[in-house]
């Protein structure tokens, strides 16, 4: 479905949810000559990213500010079909309205993958934004997702019987997905919208992927990515990518799955690695990921080919 074609209204529980959007049109939103967001399904190094930036003194660089947890719902229900783009775009400047009040920066970054349904919406309400999606393998984000906690406790419950906070695909129903189909649908949505966006948008779209920008033998495309945010040659050459801030714990998959931050990190490992998944695992997520991996580059091993045949 179109974005023109979604419905102007939102679902009844959205509408419910308190203080989601106030009355009136959207009210443009000027924090900087240029705003960046950092998109993406998320376990894709955006708190590194944030924090890097956050070292130059020109540069206004936040990770998932509040509030931004309730706007997942938004966006699945956005690509689910539910949501106009324009009811979206109200949406976004009421929740940044408050947090960006006071701003006034050169640069204004926000990496944040719970925004990353209103790609469409940041021209509506911000001057000049750039969208910086940020793709990672499908088999590696599912093992991280899982392994954050995604599927167990209270988060778990919450992404099988709250409407919205997990995306669906059409024909199936929310409380019946495991931790595989739950990620795999997520990574699959989000990252063909975010696709389309740029094939639509190509001037304010670049697209990197995860494990070229964290090669820890080259940051020659960290650095690109950088640049693409907004920031001088200058600027990056000032940056240490090795300060304390910005340093997370290496283990098990990349710098990014078991941060220093505890709220953040992968306690239990629930999923392990795809090279040790059943072979009906893999098929699975090849089912749904399969055409985008190969348009990424991902699931050229042959043991994957072998496995998924």
């Amino acid at each position: 479905m179109s974005s023109d074609a979604k419905p102007r209204r939102a679902p009844l529980f959205l509408r419910l949810v308190p203080s989601q959007l106030s009355a009136g049109g959207v009210k443009r939103l000027h924090p900087a000559p240029r705003t960046t967001f950092v998109l993406s399904t998320g376990r894709t190094g955006s708190v590194y990213l944030a924090d890097l930036m956050n070292q130059l003194d020109d540069v206004v660089s936040l990770h998932e500010p509040k509030p931004s947890r309730i706007l997942i719902a938004w966006t699945s229900a956005f690509l689910e079909g539910h949501v106009s783009r324009d009811y979206m775009s109200a949406v976004l400047a009421n929740k940044r309205r408050k947090l960006l009040a006071d701003v006034e920066t050169g640069l204004y970054v926000e990496s944040n993958n719970f925004i990353s349904g209103f790609a469409d919406s940041l021209e509506d309400v911000f001057d000049n934004p750039t969208v910086i999606h940020v793709v990672r393998d499908p088999r590696d984000f599912v093992t991280s997702q899982t392994n954050r906690g995604d599927s167990s406790g209270l988060r778990g419950f919450l992404n099988k019987y709250v409407p919205y906070l997990a995306y669906t695909p059409e024909g199936k129903k929310q409380r019946q997905l495991d931790a595989l189909e739950r990620g795999a649908y997520r990574w699959e949505a989000i990252n063909k919208y975010l696709s389309d966006y740029g094939n639509r948008n190509p001037n304010r779209y670049h697209y990197f992927k995860f494990e070229e920008v964290f090669d820890k033998k080259n940051k020659s495309e960290m650095k690109r990515l950088l640049k693409a945010c907004g920031l001088s040659t200058k600027q990056i050459s000032e940056l240490d990518f090795e300060d304390r801030s910005t340093q997370h714990a290496q283990s098990g998959f990349s710098i990014l799955d078991k941060p220093q931050d505890s709220s953040n990190s992968s306690r239990v490992e629930r999923m392990k690695k795809w090279r040790e998944w059943s072979d009906e695992d893999a098929k699975r997520l090849q089912v749904v990921c399969g055409p985008l991996m190969k348009q990424y580059g991902y699931g050229n091993e042959p043991e994957w080919r072998k496995t998924i045949r």
